[in-house]
């Protein structure tokens, strides 16, 4: 009597393939759930000193805690002066610049410790008119940082 079965290789080599595939099904099911690279907004606390000078006000905006480090090109400021917005990346704004709108002209000096926006960091603002809101936004989720407002 001979019974016709699947050789015990063909067996092993079916057994293993579907194994693997099962395996690679489950990972690619299951995996997202635990991804190690969420990444969230640290929120900061920030400083607003205002120092009137002749036909200018002057802004010196304090970073006083941040729980990590952003590089600059990835962090935003908005400013609003006189209902007029200016969205300004600090990273292209580095160290300093002059930067002009349809009536908002603002000089810039960033002073940090290398090109990052961290606790320590503070940004100068000179600029003709008031500052009436100005918020930091992390670019990479489009989230505030911090954001301050009414008459600065």
């Amino acid at each position: 009597m001979h019974d016709k079965a699947v050789s015990p290789i063909i067996a092993t080599i079916l057994l293993i393939a579907i194994t693997v595939t099962l395996a690679a099904t489950f990972y690619t099911e299951v995996s997202p759930y635990f991804s190690q690279n969420q990444y969230f907004t640290p929120q900061a606390q920030i400083q607003v000193i205002a120092g009137n000078q002749t036909h200018a006000y002057a802004y010196y905006i304090y970073v006083s805690y941040f729980p990590g480090s952003l590089a600059l090109h990835d962090v935003d400021m908005i400013l609003i002066s006189n209902g007029t917005q200016m969205i300004i990346n600090l990273g292209a704004a580095y160290p300093q610049d002059n930067l002009s709108t349809t009536g908002l002209e603002v000089n810039i000096t960033i002073y940090t410790n290398g090109p990052y926006f961290n606790s320590g960091s503070y940004v100068f603002l000179k600029m003709p008119s008031s500052l009436s809101y100005i918020s930091f936004v992390d670019m990479k989720t489009g989230s505030r940082i911090v954001s301050l407002s009414s008459n600065i």
